[in-house]
């Protein structure tokens, strides 16, 4: 079942490659969790600074049925040229991550450390 996305851009320009491949990052979503919901994903440009390189970020929010889990990445302060796609591949595996430890704790497959000094 294909996961609904939304896409906004908000201070850029619609960009129509950046929307498809965060639609496709999104729908390879679906191999970690069957239950998401609703993706949002959101490129935002800081306008705020004047002369100086334009900052940019991508938020993403994965909505699961019990839970919403949320990533953020922005480009690096000391480089100048980093690629929106670069941030948006760097923001959904931080997300990948959330998602599948998520999934993890929820199917109980998370170990349990056994103390260092036995308790007497």
């Amino acid at each position: 079942m294909p996961i609904t996305t939304t896409v906004s851009f908000l201070g850029l320009d619609t960009s129509e490659t950046l929307r498809e491949e965060a639609i496709m990052h999104a729908q390879n979503l679906a191999q970690f969790a069957g239950d998401i919901i609703h993706c949002n994903v959101t490129f935002r440009a800081d306008t705020s600074r004047r002369h100086r390189p334009q900052r940019f970020s991508v938020q993403i929010s994965v909505h699961l049925r019990n839970r919403t889990i949320s990533a953020a990445h922005g480009n690096v302060p000391g480089v100048e040229n980093q690629d929106l796609h670069v941030t948006l591949s760097r923001a959904f595996d931080a997300v990948t991550r959330r998602v599948e430890d998520y999934v993890r704790r929820r199917r109980g497959d998370v170990k349990t450390h056994t103390p260092l000094y036995p308790v007497l």
